[in-house]
C-alpha cells in the first residue's frame, strides 16, 4: 500500500465525517467503544494479526496499531458502522478500512493501492474482537484435564484462557497416555494438556512460561531398554543382543529420591540413579497453520526431551497465533542427555505454572533460564546444525541483552560456553548452548 499526497488527507476524512452524519444511528451510541482490539487482516488465505487501540469522541475515532508506532488510525464511527484510514506519521494515507459491528465483532473489507493508482482497489477482509481486559489480581487456576492432544496445532480448543501472571495447576499423562493410578486415558505418543490460551498474546510475542512446581505423583515409571540408532555406530547397533525378560519399569522411590529398576538383573541390583523430575513437551502452537504430533520439535518449542526443563526454569517461546495456546505433558522422572533409550523414565506429572508475555524479543528459537544459566535451545535435523543454531542464538542473546560487541561476546562463549546434547530421538535434534548467569551477572552489574 503506497502513500497518498499528502493533501489527499483532509479530501479523505472530509467525506467519511459527511458520509457518518448520512447514515441513522443505531441504537444509543456507537458500538464501535474505547479499548484494545485484537485485528486480523486476511489476504491470499493468509491472516495477519495486529492490535489497535481505539479512542472514541463522539462520531470521532483514532486509533494506534502496536506493530508500529508511525502507523495511526483516524475515521468515522456511526451506529455500528466503522470507516477510517491509516496514516503514516499522521499525514499520508496508507489504506483504508470499513466495518460493521455485530454481537461485539467487527468485520468489513480493508482497501489499499497499487502502484501507480490513486484510488483504492486492492482488498483484503478484516475483523476485530475487543481484547478481554483483566478485573481481577493475578489467580490461581486449578485445572483438571480431560482431553489430551497428540498434535501440536492451532485448531485444537483452548483448554482454559488465563491472563499474564495466572498461575495453572493441573497434571499430565506420561508418554503412553497413563495417569497416575496406571489407568489409560489417552492413547500414547506424549499426549498432551492444554492448550492453555494466554490472553493478550499475540504473533511476535514471546512468552515466558514459568516453571513453578514439576512434581511426582505416582511410584512407577517406564523407559526405553535399547540405545537409539542414531547415537552408535550402524555395527554396534546390529551387533548388540536382545535381552529377553529385561524390563524397563522402574520404581520410583519419592521418600529417597531416587529410582531403581523394579526386576533388575544381577549386574542392576544396586543401580540407583537421583530423581530429577523434568518436562518433555512444552510448547506453543506452531507457525503456518501446521499441525505436527507431539514426538516432534521445533521453533515452537514441542518435545525438545531436555532434562533441565525442571522446577525452577522459564522457558521461551515466540508466539504464532492468538493466544500463543501452550501445550505440556512427557513428565520425566529422570533422564540422561539426549534421552538415548527413546523413553525417559516416563511417568504422570503435578505442575504449576504461570505465563507473561515479553514484546519486541526477538530469537531464533526456544530459549531457557535457571538460577545457574542462560540456555539457548537449537533444533534441527542434525547435531552440527542445532549446534550452529543454538550458539548463534545464545550470540545474539548477549549481544542484545548485555550490549557486547563481538569480541565481547566471544571472550564469554570461548571460555564459559557449555554444550547439552539435549535430544536425539524424533525427526529433529537438538543442541543446547548456555552460559553460566553467574558469569553474565557480574557484567551487568558492572555497567
Amino acid at each position: 500500500m503506497r502513500l497518498l499526497p499528502r493533501l489527499a488527507l483532509a479530501a479523505l476524512l472530509l467525506p467519511l465525517a459527511l458520509e457518518a452524519q448520512r447514515r441513522p444511528a443505531a441504537g444509543k451510541g456507537p458500538a464501535v467503544v474505547n479499548g484494545t482490539y485484537l485485528v486480523g487482516i486476511v489476504s491470499l488465505g493468509d491472516t495477519v494479526w495486529n492490535t489497535w487501540t481505539f479512542r472514541v469522541d463522539g462520531d470521532s475515532v483514532h486509533g494506534t496499531m502496536s506493530t508500529n508506532a508511525r502507523h495511526s488510525l483516524r475515521g468515522v464511527v456511526r451506529g455500528d458502522s466503522l470507516d477510517m484510514v491509516q496514516l503514516w506519521d499522521s499525514l499520508d494515507v496508507r489504506a483504508r478500512f470499513r466495518a460493521q459491528m455485530k454481537e461485539g465483532r467487527l468485520t468489513g473489507v480493508a482497501l489499499g493501492r497499487r502502484e501507480g493508482s490513486a484510488a483504492f482497489v486492492d482488498t483484503a477482509q478484516w475483523f476485530a474482537t475487543i481484547a478481554p481486559t483483566r478485573t481481577s489480581a493475578p489467580r490461581t487456576v486449578s485445572f483438571e484435564p480431560t482431553v489430551y492432544h497428540r498434535v501440536f496445532s492451532k485448531i485444537a480448543a483452548p483448554a482454559h484462557r488465563i491472563f499474564p501472571g495466572d498461575t495453572v495447576r493441573t497434571r499430565t499423562v506420561d508418554a503412553g497416555g497413563f495417569d497416575d493410578r496406571g489407568v489409560a486415558r489417552s492413547a500414547g505418543g506424549n499426549p498432551q494438556t492444554g492448550p492453555f490460551y494466554v490472553e493478550g498474546a499475540m504473533p511476535g510475542d514471546v512468552v515466558a512460561i514459568h516453571l513453578h512446581e514439576v512434581r511426582l505423583n505416582r511410584d512407577f515409571a517406564n523407559a526405553g531398554t535399547s540405545i537409539v540408532g542414531s547415537a552408535i555406530t550402524t555395527g554396534l547397533a546390529r551387533g548388540l543382543p536382545d535381552v529377553p525378560g529385561f524390563s524397563g519399569r522402574w520404581t520410583l522411590d519419592r521418600a529417597k529420591g531416587v529410582a531403581r529398576l523394579a526386576t533388575p538383573t544381577a549386574a542392576l541390583a544396586a543401580y540407583e540413579i537421583p530423581l530429577r523430575p523434568m518436562m518433555g513437551c512444552i510448547a506453543v502452537a506452531p507457525a503456518r497453520g501446521q499441525a505436527i504430533r507431539t514426538q516432534d520439535s521445533g521453533p515452537f518449542g514441542g518435545n525438545m526431551d531436555y532434562n533441565e526443563l525442571r522446577e525452577g526454569t522459564t522457558v521461551y517461546l515466540t508466539v504464532n497465533t492468538p493466544g500463543a495456546l501452550v501445550f505440556i505433558g512427557d513428565g520425566h522422572a529422570a533422564q540422561g542427555d539426549g534421552e538415548l533409550t527413546g523413553d525417559a523414565l516416563e511417568t504422570s506429572m503435578d505442575v504449576a505454572f504461570s505465563v507473561d508475555i515479553i514484546r519486541g524479543m526477538t530469537m531464533d528459537g526456544p530459549r531457557a533460564q535457571s538460577a545457574e544459566y542462560l540456555m539457548a535451545i537449537g533444533i534441527a535435523g542434525d547435531l552440527q546444525e542445532a549446534l550452529r543454531v543454538a550458539t548463534s542464538d545464545l550470540t545474539r542473546w548477549l549481544a542484545r541483552d548485555y550490549k557486547l560487541n563481538g569480541a565481547e561476546v566471544a571472550s564469554i562463549l570461548g571460555t564459559g560456553l557449555k554444550y547439552d546434547v539435549a535430544d536425539m530421538v524424533g525427526s529433529q535434534v537438538s543442541i543446547v548452548a548456555k552460559v553460566p548467569r553467574a558469569l553474565i551477572e557480574k557484567l551487568k552489574s558492572a555497567r
